[in-house]
């Protein structure tokens, strides 16, 4: 049994009106709970539309291209929040480098006879420069709309939603949108980007020799390397993948004209955290989750953990060649200088990130209920009944009082707490004439048979007394469920009310309170 108490405080107010006949009404007691939630600041889904498709955003919707307009979808637990930066970029060196030779050498002469004397010698880089590039990776515009009321109640036709899996009833597959990231513009279906890079124009240049060792080559002269460089100058570095960090999502489309209600497993964006306004929403765009972080592209299949954070590009090429005798050489004989050579430049250039301009929104998943809760009827009308007479009335098939178990089973209970009055006139109905009928026998959903406090399915109940009614100026026990519940399940109860009238009973409006608890 759950420990916790969850106080459906639900006020039932009752209106007795004397008239040719005495009517009563059960005003309400909870909010509807089909009704859209209270807007508060910030937490409104955010969905896609394409006007292909469904032609001008719904009525109660708007165009979110102000915000999004010019940016991709990036999941986050803070929304509204981005990075504006071009999309265009450059690299510095990173760990390119002209790389070291055993050769060339110098070629030392002496009374005609060669000596060769190997000088081992690198550059470091003086000069790194290239064209900038784009990192935009391969997309498709979709418009942004956002509900005016926060979270609805129901979709409507052609709105775009993710899903982790394929779309089900009342939502067909988009596949337009499928291997293109998804950007917001204020128009629908334009194109654009790419998967790879690469950058033109590179030059590199190098200092002077990294070394001034001198090499003595026997008696009577020395050698020093000369103060040459190397350059180079070409458009073929590697090219790389920029494609930024990403989920990959099914995105599925409303069909029914009139729309559809938020189905359990639907995945949606909100400037906001959801479950301020409603409850059962997964936020999945936490660090490490699966849109925590990262960018958003359709595709046919779900799958997380794509793309890549940064990039870089690897060269190996030929620096410019020196020609020969550029060396000084000093010393006697005279030799010829360090013969004509080229280095090796090689290595990555360095890391630059893969994020285009973005913007955060939070990603939640639709759950099932697990709440514990009771709600109830907008308004019930009980039977006529005249002064001394008893009235009998079972709740009406759309007017049920309504408890989601939350995993650990219930027990539900009820009591007038307010005694019926006729709002100042000094005339009231004592509690205890308002009772509530208990030896119904549940009968799975069907409507037809015995009414009396009537269950969705068979759970435990109990009869208190042996007439079958119970006064409710006392708390009763209408029933219970164990803890064999899913956490989901819903069981509805209709309740058959009965009413006293007293003899002499004064004509007025009565109003009252009831009180339903499931704990």
């Amino acid at each position: 049994m759950n420990a916790s108490r969850n106080y459906f405080t639900s006020s039932l107010a009752w209106i007795l009106t004397f008239m040719l006949a005495i009517g009563w009404q059960i005003a309400p007691f909870m909010p509807n709970p089909h009704a859209p939630p209270a807007e508060a600041t910030g937490e409104k889904m955010v969905l896609l539309w394409d006007t292909a498709l469904g032609g001008t955003v719904p009525l109660g919707w708007r165009n979110a291209s102000l915000t999004y307009g010019g940016y991709f979808l990036r999941g986050d637990t803070v929304a509204n929040v981005g990075n504006p930066t071009s999309p265009t970029h450059d690299h510095t060196s990173g760990t390119v480098a002209f790389q070291s030779q055993n050769t060339p050498t110098i070629v030392a002469r002496s009374h005609k006879t060669n000596t060769d004397i190997a000088l081992t010698h690198g550059h470091a880089i003086s000069m790194f420069a290239m064209d900038v590039a784009t990192i935009l990776p391969v997309y498709r515009n979709l418009i942004a709309i956002a509900c005016d009321s926060g979270i609805p109640a129901t979709l409507p036709q052609y709105a775009i939603a993710l899903f982790d899996t394929t779309p089900g009833a009342g939502f067909s597959s988009y596949s337009s949108q499928n291997s293109n990231m998804i950007r917001i513009d204020s128009t629908s279906g334009g194109t654009g980007g790419s998967t790879n890079h690469t950058h033109t124009n590179l030059v590199i240049a190098s200092d002077a020799p990294d070394t001034t060792q001198l090499v003595t080559a026997g008696a009577g002269y020395t050698t020093s390397s000369a103060a040459h460089t190397h350059s180079y100058v070409g458009t073929a570095p590697a090219s790389s993948d920029h494609t930024p960090l990403h989920t990959e999502v099914i995105l599925g489309s409303v069909t029914n004209s009139g729309g559809t209600a938020i189905p359990i497993g639907m995945i949606a964006m909100f400037n906001g955290d959801p479950n301020i306004d409603d409850s059962n929403w997964d936020v999945i765009s936490d660090p490490a989750e699966a849109f925590g972080e990262v960018y958003i592209e359709a595709q046919a299949s779900y799958q997380t953990g794509q793309g890549y954070a940064t990039h870089t590009h690897s060269i190996n090429v030929a620096s410019s060649v020196v020609p020969d005798d550029i060396d000084v050489v000093d010393g006697s004989p005279n030799v010829s200088g360090i013969g004509a050579h080229t280095h090796t430049i090689s290595g990555n250039f360095s890391d630059e990130n893969n994020e285009p301009a973005y913007i955060n929104v939070v990603v939640a998943k639709k759950e099932a209920s697990f709440a514990l809760g009771v709600t109830g009827p907008t308004d019930v009308t009980l039977a006529s009944v005249k002064p001394s007479e008893t009235g009998e009335t079972t709740f009406a098939a759309d007017e049920l009082i309504v408890v989601t178990d939350g995993g650990s089973g219930w027990s539900l209970t009820v009591i007038m707490t307010v005694t019926l009055n006729d709002g100042g006139g000094g005339h009231t109905i004592p509690n205890a004439n308002v009772k509530l009928r208990t030896d119904g026998i549940p009968v799975g959903g069907d409507d037809t048979g015995d009414t009396y406090t009537l269950w969705s399915e068979i759970i435990t109940f109990t009869n208190e007394t042996t007439s079958g009614t119970y006064s409710l100026d006392a708390t009763k026990a209408i029933g219970t469920r164990d803890v064999g519940g899913s956490g989901d399940d819903i069981t509805n109860i209709r309740p058959t009310i009965q009413v006293v009238a007293p003899v002499n009973q004064y004509p007025a409006d009565y109003d009252g309170t009831m009180q339903f608890t499931v704990a």
